[in-house]
């Protein structure tokens, strides 16, 4: 069977505020080409009906709506990624919002069990087409590189690594002054993103001191930033919602990890001990510092069993759904 031409889209704010999503839009891009789709990212020249059959979407973010309902009455077979984690707070306008996204996909594609359960418990997801195709770690993660050279430009010692945009819902403050109570002189954190709440990320740094650092957001699988995780002693990440992408990707490397509890986390990682029940301060910092000079507290066939779940090979699952 002759592989499909797909069209890869998302709402238009993402162009102007980049964050993590847009990330992993561009490695199912790459890995689709990769494996022998043919796939183009939105653009104005790429939008001529000939040239694709298939759109993925990825968000339901109203802005992209029109977009995709127009490609939908153009009989574009549409396959969406909603991105999605709901806590209580959430309202019935956001729901109403995703479900006339669901209703206009002939597939959605949760990335775990444990966001497909998040969002069935506020929409009867029997209706629709869904499936489970987890995230991808390119093997990009896996070239050989000097994991000393992020040591040595930002001059380093033993140093904790949080990565990902710096916003209020990603909780960088209470790693910061959880990172503050500790005692170790030559302990250093360095947090790695995008800077989406500038008032927020203030707050960051009037709170900060010599011993955190602050650096933009890297290229994804570049040198640095593999050099990055590599050499860092801990990773912590602290998000309200379950840790994503950049979670994965430092567990390939098989490195101390340190997130907040949920059922995301008992999917990838089972019943994890050291992982946190709740964000206060006195906790977070206690097991930073007992897991920075313990040994790893995850099982290598825990590590094993996530690297197979990850691999960017299982990409065939998209392009078997892209092509049925």
């Amino acid at each position: 069977m002759k592989n499909k031409n797909i069209l890869i889209t998302t709402h238009h704010d993402a162009f102007l505020h980049p964050r993590g999503g847009e990330i992993e839009m561009k490695i199912i891009h790459d890995l689709l080409n990769k494996y022998g789709a043919n796939a183009k990212l939105y653009s104005p020249i790429q939008l001529t009906q000939k040239n694709f059959d298939v759109v993925i979407h990825f968000s339901v973010q109203n802005n992209g709506f029109e977009l995709l309902k127009a490609l939908k009455n153009k009989n574009k077979k549409i396959i969406l990624y909603p991105n999605l984690w709901w806590n209580d707070s959430i309202n019935e306008n956001e729901i109403s919002n995703a479900k006339k996204f669901f209703d206009l996909s002939n597939l959605i594609i949760f990335k775990s069990l444990s966001e497909f359960k998040n969002i069935s418990n506020k929409i009867n997801l029997e209706k629709y087409n869904t499936k489970i195709i987890f995230p991808f770690v390119k093997y990009d993660f896996e070239k050989k590189i000097n994991h000393e050279k992020f040591k040595f430009t930002y001059d380093l010692d033993q140093f904790i690594l949080s990565i990902g945009v710096i916003e209020e819902n990603k909780n960088q403050l209470d790693l910061i002054k959880s990172f503050k109570k500790l005692n170790r002189p030559n302990l250093k954190l360095v947090i790695i993103g995008e800077q989406i709440d500038k008032s927020y990320f203030k707050k960051c740094r009037i709170d900060s001191n010599e011993k955190v650092i602050f650096l933009p957001q890297m290229d994804h699988a570049s040198d640095m930033q593999i050099a990055a995780i590599k050499s860092c002693d801990l990773y912590v990440e602290l998000s309200s919602e379950p840790a994503g992408l950049s979670v994965l990707e430092v567990a390939k490397f098989e490195k101390k990890i340190l997130i907040k509890k949920s059922e995301w986390s008992d999917e990838f990682f089972g019943n994890e001990k050291n992982f946190l029940e709740n964000l206060d301060e006195n906790i977070i910092s206690k097991k930073m510092n007992s897991m920075i000079q313990e040994s790893n507290s995850i099982e290598k066939n825990t590590f094993n069993e996530l690297k197979k779940k990850v691999d960017e090979k299982n990409i065939y699952q998209l392009i078997e759904a892209v092509n049925n």
